[in-house]
Order: C-alpha cells, then structure tokens, then sequence
C-alpha cells in the first residue's frame, strides 16, 4: 500500500510538468503594472520613467536622466503584441534631443510567468 501511494504521488507531481504549453498570443496587459509614474536616483541623477496605460495592443512610455537640474538623456519607449511576442522598443535622445545613432539591437527574454518579450534599441 505504501508503495502504490509513493508512485500515485510521484506520477501526480510528475504529470503537471508532462503537459505542453502551446504557444499563447501576447497579451499587453500582463505589463500593465508599468504604467504609472516612476522616479529614483540612478546613472548619477534623478531618473523618471512614465508609462500609458494599455490601449490598442500597446503602450507607450517616456524615460530622462535629470543631472544637475538638466535632462541629459531621454528616450521613448513602446511595448506592442506582436504574434506570442511583446516587443520592447526603445529610442534615444541626447540632451539636445537628437536622435542616436542608426542601429539596432534584438534580444529575447521570457520565463515561465510571462511571454516573451523581444527587445529592440532603434537608435
């Protein structure tokens, strides 16, 4: 008895981690503790981060570095639904606002809680 009882929990515990996951459309709103305000201290300065709520699949964020009383880096930011992805898009301004330079860099993050998430700086 004790035995069949040992292999009814092994299996049980065993068989949660047996299923497939199918691949799940993105859903933005599984970022929506974003929105909201955001400031600290980091960089050197004062950084303050904004972020839209969800709407139409996306959000919208705004990012600055604050020395010395002076903005000396900004950046708007998106996160969209793309397919089971949420893209991360990022671009860059100096304290003249001036766009940076013309690159782009992708990477891809996920984990068990969250779909993935695909970064891209567009500078």
């Amino acid at each position: 008895m004790r035995n069949a009882l040992c292999i009814c929990v092994v299996f049980l515990c065993t068989a949660r981690f047996a299923v497939t996951i199918e691949p799940q459309h993105a859903d933005i709103n599984v970022v929506r503790w974003l929105s909201g305000s955001w400031k600290g201290e980091a960089f050197g300065g004062t950084v303050e981060e904004i972020w839209s709520q969800p709407a139409g699949g996306t959000m919208m964020g705004m990012f600055r570095l604050i020395d010395k009383e002076k903005v000396t880096f900004s950046e708007f930011e998106e996160i969209v639904e793309q397919g089971n992805l949420l893209i991360f898009r990022v671009k860059h301004f100096t304290s003249a606002f001036v766009a940076g330079r013309k690159r782009r860099r992708v990477s891809t993050s996920s984990s068990c809680h969250q779909p993935k998430m695909k970064f891209v700086l567009m500078d």
